[in-house]
């Protein structure tokens, strides 16, 4: 708004409806983006916009976000903001808001038996139309991928979220889509002595084969990659996107060049990870562990439970019982939904809630960062994130694939992210 990088508006589109009649204005908007932004909320919606931030009502179908430093991610970081009938939200309890969500989508939500299944209907005054593919659409949950496959090869489902390539001949149809989640490495380079040295780090990363582990895991679905990205991202280039060479001797001769074994003889670590988040993903670590060991390393895999997955990733959390303590190193299957790796950085600061560095050249440089735009935003961004890789301070493994498991009725089309828009990318076949 008037050059002001710090203040957007937005128009709303006429016409809109909740599922309970209530219309969609710049009031509804508020409130869900005041809801969202609460801390209990988690951080994921104030960071993708740019930073603490307020709505403020211009109109019935204006609305306008002024943030307290300039925001040049807010026009894609609202994206993560959820929109409820306002009224409703108003006035229903916590429980009621935690059990159930009246939207403005093209289904509507009807109940949701807990860690069994959501099941939802075509809304009849969706804006764009009527919905008529699906009379009714059932969630279930399953954790094992093999599960999940195994139902769509039975008839008992008709679609399945990412039943891994090793289940690619156990369903009907396999259908491969991108993820934008590229595995990194978040190394404790700020409570553990040894990783402060960055040979250590960098010996770390040239100890990893990654074209191996995606030939043996992931049928060389996936790509390695350089950078906690892929290529799509704002501050992205070529030269970052080149995973360093899987090299053990270069590895052992970085170990001997920092004194390793000498000032750190007793020095074990451990990989913290949760089983489940992505397909064979403790398989993929314990190679890793062992690619370590090879070249010196006395490295171990910790599978826990996600509750306990975020105490040590947030340990920068004063409220976390692992504050200052953190884990060794954490896996972090990263997204990239917001299409800029400014939002990444702040995992690199010495006080963000999760983050695992504290680089005394790179902390500077981050927060004011994130009020540049276009081709200086684009050149700071490569900049840090070339220091990052040259330091090998957020080492990237491998973007990972998602296989669809599809049964042969239904025709599905996947996006370039993880987000699937049932009336969009589905259709019957009969």
């Amino acid at each position: 708004v008037g050059g002001d990088p710090s203040h957007w508006r937005f128009k709303i589109r006429q016409g809109i409806t909740f599922h309970n009649g209530e219309k969609f204005d710049a009031n509804a908007a508020t409130t869900g983006i005041n809801f969202i932004k609460l801390p209990e909320r988690g951080m994921i919606y104030t960071e993708a916009v740019g930073g603490p931030h307020k709505p403020v009502v211009v109109d019935d179908y204006t609305l306008d976000i002024v943030c307290d430093a300039p925001c040049p991610l807010a026009p894609t970081g609202v994206r993560f903001a959820h929109f409820a009938a306002p009224n409703w939200y108003n006035n229903a309890s916590e429980e009621e808001r935690r059990s159930q969500f009246i939207s403005s989508g093209p289904f509507k939500f009807t109940s949701w038996e807990r860690g069994i299944a959501l099941k939802s209907e075509p809304f009849e005054d969706y804006w764009q139309g009527k919905v008529e593919q699906f009379p009714e659409v059932s969630v279930v949950w399953r954790e094992e991928d093999t599960v999940r496959a195994a139902m769509v090869k039975t008839g008992e489902a008709d679609w399945a979220y990412d039943v891994g390539p090793q289940n690619r001949n156990n369903v009907p149809k396999a259908v491969v889509g991108q993820s934008s989640e590229v595995v990194v490495l978040k190394i404790n380079s700020k409570n553990r002595e040894p990783f402060q040295d960055p040979r250590v780090r960098l010996a770390l990363r040239h100890a990893i084969d990654c074209e191996t582990l995606n030939q043996q895991l992931y049928d060389g679905l996936g790509v390695c990659r350089g950078s906690p990205f892929n290529d799509q991202l704002t501050g992205s280039r070529d030269d970052i996107q080149v995973p360093l060479e899987y090299n053990p001797q270069l590895a052992r001769q970085l170990l001997e060049e920092a004194d390793y074994f000498n000032k750190w003889p007793n020095f074990e670590f451990t990989i913290t990870t949760r089983s489940g988040r992505f397909p064979r993903d403790v398989e993929m670590f314990e190679a890793i562990a062992g690619m370590w060991n090879e070249v010196g390393f006395k490295a171990g895999v910790s599978v826990v439970e996600s509750s306990v997955w975020n105490e040590h990733s947030n340990q920068n959390d004063p409220s976390s019982p692992l504050f200052n303590v953190g884990a060794d190193i954490i896996t972090w299957p990263h997204g990239n939904e917001t299409g800029d790796s400014w939002f990444s950085l702040r995992n690199l600061m010495c006080n963000h809630r999760s983050g695992y560095a504290c680089d005394k050249v790179l902390e500077p440089q981050i927060i004011p960062a994130a009020g540049l735009s276009g081709p200086e935003r684009q050149q700071k961004l490569y900049e840090m994130w070339k220091y990052v890789y040259d330091n090998g301070l957020l080492p990237a493994i491998l973007e990972l694939p998602i296989v669809y498991g599809v049964s042969e009725r239904l025709d599905f089309i996947p996006r370039a992210e993880r987000e699937v828009r049932w009336n969009e990318q589905m259709k019957w076949l009969e």
